[in-house]
């Protein structure tokens, strides 16, 4: 009997130790698993702050400052700022630019010529115009209007001493070519008058002649 009922605790001591000792694998578990979401929370936060920071109000730039400037006309380079009207789409907005750079031209051309013809004689072609942007003066950007975006070009023409010599010879020439097609037009019913009244005489000398033979 004696020998039975020592065999039974230890076979119970056995048990209670294997509990024991799974109770203490999964507590390490625990401690494990719990120690190892913090690092991986530190980890997060750090991983969010290296992420820029993203603007959130929407504004649009501005416009440049010059695009406020008035025309110059008083240094040795003249300055003539141009800027569309706003468009749908940065294309139409560029196509405007060159409309409104035409239109600053022909005032420009109206202006240094004195003479309200100039631009319709005289005016240069849009590879001209275009050359005359200033490189650092071109402008494409967007605007709001409430909630609808649109777009813009600018610019800004630029006519040195050599520029405005150029436009005045033109200008010359122009007048020249004028009078001369004038003094043509009005040599024209000249020379025809001329021709009717020499052959008108040339006639009359013939018949003049005819008769003082039959006398």
């Amino acid at each position: 009997m004696n020998g039975m009922n020592m065999n039974g605790m230890n076979r119970n001591a056995g048990r209670s130790i294997g509990w024991l000792l799974i109770a203490g694998l999964f507590t390490a578990s625990v401690t494990l698993v719990q120690a190892d979401e913090p690092a991986t929370g530190s980890r997060s936060v750090s991983a969010k702050a290296a992420v820029p920071a993203v603007a959130e109000s929407g504004d649009v730039p501005s416009p440049p400052a010059w695009l406020e400037e008035m025309p110059t006309l008083e240094e040795d380079v003249h300055r003539w700022p141009v800027r569309s009207q706003p468009a749908s789409t940065p294309e139409m907005s560029r196509q405007l630019l060159q409309v409104q750079s035409r239109a600053a031209v022909e005032t420009y051309l109206e202006q240094l010529l004195d003479s309200p013809d100039a631009a319709a004689s005289l005016l240069p072609d849009d590879a001209w115009i275009a050359d005359h942007l200033a490189p650092d003066r071109v402008w494409h950007g967007e605007v709001r209007r409430g909630e609808e975006v649109l777009y813009e070009s600018a610019g800004v023409l630029l006519f040195d001493e050599q520029d405005r010599a150029w436009l005045r010879e033109q200008w010359r020439a122009h007048l020249v070519d004028g009078r001369l097609k004038r003094i043509a037009l009005l040599a024209i019913p000249t020379v025809l008058l001329a021709i009717v009244l020499l052959s008108v005489a040339s006639q009359w000398a013939y018949r003049v002649e005819q008769r003082r033979a039959t006398v």
